[in-house]
């Protein structure tokens, strides 16, 4: 996998992410900090290491988490990684006191399938040639529960890892075809103008451009997911 990304500040506060992308492309951990920042780093190198043990192990493997039948392999491991990384910011970061969450995006690849778990932002749309931008997985924040057109408040997350000793994500399988792209949107509102975007105006430079002119004053982050080695025999 390979990530390109872009932020946009506008005059409302969102946190910069802290990021791993793999070199080997298995693995993509995006993460926005909301209190110390020493949380999102934690998330990430757990994830990181408690991912790639299970990966490793062989299936007899155990778990402290019940093994479930509806998700794959990959998808199985990756959830555990999560559920341990929450457990572990939740124990040492927020049980006594809140004092740093996490939004969460983990993206792993095996071959040509793709998991990932997600616990708020950012939205995840497919990007595969011939169809229009399609949604995958979007969850808005609370900001838009609780603002008004005439004064929109700056971002709140509505799901954040770490801050309860269990945590409410989101976690899908999808098959890759060769040339497909995700693009991950952190925003409160995405302008509907993304989704009608003609195949060749979908560039990180002409998606951010129309997101900022939908709402000059709200912050976003834009990334674009690219991935290799995709078998053509699943086109």
């Amino acid at each position: 996998m390979k990530l390109s990304e872009r932020s946009y500040s506008g005059k409302l506060f969102l946190p910069r992410p802290e990021i791993l992308c793999e070199a080997n492309g298995d693995l993509c951990i995006i993460t926005f900090p909301w209190g110390q920042r020493t949380s999102a780093r934690k998330a990430i190198k757990l994830i990181t290491e408690i991912f790639h043990s299970s990966q490793n192990a062989d299936d007899e493997m155990t778990s402290p988490f019940q093994y479930m039948t509806c998700l794959s392999p990959l998808a199985n491991n990756l959830r555990t990684a999560v559920m341990l990384a929450n457990d572990v910011i939740y124990r040492e970061e927020n049980k006594s006191e809140y004092l740093s969450g996490v939004e969460l995006l983990v993206v792993a690849k095996k071959s040509n399938e793709i998991v990932f778990a997600r616990i708020g932002g950012p939205a995840l749309f497919l990007n595969r040639k011939k169809l229009p931008l399609l949604p995958l997985d979007w969850t808005p924040d609370l900001s838009l529960q609780y603002s008004h057109h005439e004064e929109w408040l700056p971002p709140l997350p509505s799901h954040l890892l770490g801050v309860a000793s269990t945590s409410n994500f989101s976690i899908q399988s999808h098959t890759l075809q060769p040339g497909d792209q995700w693009f991950l949107i952190h925003r409160s509102i995405i302008s509907p103008k993304v989704l009608t975007l003609k195949e060749n105006d979908l560039t990180i430079s002409k998606v951010s451009h129309t997101l900022a002119l939908h709402s000059p004053q709200m912050p976003f982050w834009l990334g674009i997911l690219q991935f290799d080695d995709i078998s053509a025999s699943v086109a």
